[in-house]
């Protein structure tokens, strides 16, 4: 069962935070990551991070900055990464705005709906990468392989994400 990982400031919100670890969800720390690889979990990350789950709708599905650590992480743990591509979720509660709020949380969004839509989720595999392999061992410690390497998962997930708008009926079916 994949660990998913939380950006940073999750495991401090007060309820949320303790509501998450107890359905497995670790913080975003680069030693809670490695240490699970380690231990040969398998692990669950959004490179895009709060950003990525804070879009306003007219930006859904145009995915935003990617952080590369995850592939430098697959890098020095020979782990593979599998592109995912979720269609649905973006519908689910439409963001109006956002408010910013001071301390680690970066905003309070606002959604259009107080109860999530119920949108049809749809979630497309891609093909494991395993950059240790086609890369070499020392391709970690190269900020520009590693760059490399994220932008790869990036276009990889955009098409899986294009694959499935293409495939669905329609965000209620």
């Amino acid at each position: 069962i994949p660990r998913a990982v939380a950006d940073y400031f999750v495991p401090s919100l007060p309820w949320v935070g303790t509501l998450f670890a107890r359905c497995g969800v670790v913080g975003g720390s680069r030693g809670n990551a490695r240490a699970l690889l380690e231990a040969g979990e398998l692990l669950l990350i959004f490179p895009e991070g709060v950003p990525g789950i804070s879009k306003r709708f007219r930006e859904r599905y145009q995915l935003q900055k990617w952080r590369p650590g995850h592939c430098e992480l697959a890098m020095r743990n020979r782990a593979p990464v599998v592109p995912v591509g979720v269609v649905g979720a973006e519908e689910q509660m439409p963001q109006l705005f956002r408010i910013p709020v001071p301390g680690p949380v970066p905003h309070l969004p606002i959604p259009a709906t107080l109860v999530p839509l119920p949108v049809k989720y749809r979630i497309y595999f891609g093909e494991p990468i395993w950059f240790h392999e086609e890369m070499g061992d020392d391709a970690a410690d190269d900020p520009e392989c590693v760059a490399q390497a994220a932008l790869r998962v990036k276009a990889a997930v955009q098409e899986l994400l294009h694959r499935g708008l293409a495939e669905r009926k329609g965000v209620f079916r």
